[in-house]
């Protein structure tokens, strides 16, 4: 369940295939010979180590002669839609991601960075905000036109908020884990519905607070997963997934 990364949607696939232009009868006799190699390493030594790069290197071959790697080709777009999204890293993140989840890919998760707004606050967020703010419009719209947004959940937030007033140097803000909010939508969730209440400053929880833990464990049963389930480690020691979670009442369907 290893992920895979894409460090930029205009070219997402670097170092898959090899620099120079070889055919695919060629590249077939590197595996092939690749293939030998290992076989007489493996008739001489045997460990587990082995056995995980053997399955390591099956599922990079998969990958790399994969039939579906177009997925990963936001150039096949609309220019229209293109435009929907925006021209901007953010905005091709988001339409990378449409395409990944219409290719049924399970989890795919888009990073956008620079909210750690500790000085230069006004600048930061409007320069973010506006590319976030289409992209994301674009993107729960073609879910939701599409009928994706039935089988899809999103989750938009981070770990912690921002201080309600200004820090000293008079345009920053700083950690504030006290009170923030989350977006969520598709799947199992109810649409249109608020829940919680802070004050008009965002400061303070006035009604139905909800701690992260909780939020954790409804994402995980609007997911399908027991958020009262566990994961063990190599040696067997179990991990609670969310320990003392509890579910957020009202804010999912059924």
């Amino acid at each position: 369940y290893n992920s895979f990364h894409v460090a930029n949607p205009e070219r997402p696939l670097q170092n898959v295939r090899p620099q120079q232009n070889l055919s695919s009868e060629r590249l077939s006799r590197r595996e092939k010979m690749l293939d030998l190699l290992h076989s007489e390493f493996a008739g001489r030594v045997v460990g587990t180590e082995l056995t995980a790069w053997q399955e390591m290197h099956s599922q990079a071959l998969a990958f790399m002669n994969s039939s579906q790697l177009s997925v990963f080709d936001i150039g096949q777009e609309k220019p229209e839609l293109a435009e929907r999204f925006g021209n901007t890293a953010i905005g091709k993140s988001f339409l990378l991601a449409l395409r990944l989840a219409r290719a049924g890919i399970p989890f795919i998760e888009v990073t956008v960075g620079g909210f750690d707004t500790h000085q230069n606050n006004t600048a930061r967020m409007e320069s973010i905000l506006k590319d976030l703010d289409p992209a994301l419009a674009a993107l729960t719209a073609e879910l939701d036109s599409s009928g994706l947004f039935k089988q899809t959940m999103l989750v938009l937030g981070s770990e912690f908020g921002r201080t309600p007033s200004l820090s000293a140097n008079g345009d920053g803000r700083d950690h504030y884990p006290s009170c923030w909010t989350m977006l969520l939508g598709g799947g199992s969730f109810k649409p249109g519905h608020v829940y919680g209440e802070s004050d008009e400053r965002g400061q303070k929880i006035l009604r139905d607070p909800a701690h992260l833990k909780d939020m954790i464990a409804t994402i995980y049963l609007a997911a399908g997963v027991d958020p009262e389930g566990s994961l063990e480690n190599s040696m067997g020691r179990p991990f609670p997934l969310v320990p003392e979670g509890k579910i957020i009442s009202g804010i999912l369907n059924g």
